[in-house]
């Protein structure tokens, strides 16, 4: 009887031991996940792309407060012709890194298969920022970098960036590619294929 008592006690004492393991790996899992999360944001919205406007258009539908003159058809000419539907995201490094890096993250992504957002997909994000600048949902000094086209300027590679400079006020302009890890930088992207996760988008 004694012998049955301490396999009874041992056994207990073992699946306490499971389930307080199971515990600590959902915690961990799910600590993990919200990380992950904080790190690449899905935007709930498909955006229709409309290419065939021209850049003048989707420009002026940012509602700027300054445009930098280099952003043009000549320096960045579009990909594409045509409207298209593009579900966006955003991708923010934990720390200041290199564009090297951030490209390798980006491509390394699997879940939705994103790539860098091209210079279309940046300005009608910027579309998407000025028809929420009354609700004042974005702060200042936010950083948004479009890695999938860059430009030849004077011998220097550059990317389209849209900053904050206020609430409710952006700027449209590049920045170098090499110095595309700013602090604080936020990199759009598109995602290519639907999440693998049922209920998100």
């Amino acid at each position: 009887m004694r012998a049955l008592g301490f396999f009874s006690l041992g056994f207990a004492t073992a699946v306490l031991l499971c389930v307080a393991a199971a515990f600590g790996v959902r915690s961990w899992l799910t600590s993990r996940y919200r990380a992950d999360q904080a790190l690449w944001r899905r935007i709930p919205v498909g955006f229709v792309v409309q290419d065939d406007l021209g850049i003048p258009a989707l420009v002026k539908q940012g509602e700027y407060s300054h445009v930098s003159a280099e952003v043009n058809a000549r320096n960045f000419p579009l990909l594409r012709t045509d409207s298209h539907m593009a579900n966006m995201g955003l991708f923010t490094p934990k720390q200041n890194t290199d564009t090297k890096t951030v490209l390798a993250s980006i491509a390394a992504r699997k879940e939705g298969q994103p790539r860098p957002a091209n210079l279309d997909e940046c300005l009608q994000y910027g579309a998407y920022i000025a028809a929420l600048k009354s609700r004042h949902l974005f702060s200042s000094d936010r950083i948004v970098i479009c890695l999938g086209q860059s430009a030849a300027l004077d011998g220097v590679c550059v990317v389209p960036q849209i900053w904050s400079v206020d609430y409710g006020l952006w700027n449209l302009g590049t920045t170098r590619c090499d110095g595309a890890g700013s602090e604080d930088a936020e990199f759009l992207v598109v995602y290519t294929k639907p999440s693998a996760l049922p209920g998100r988008r």
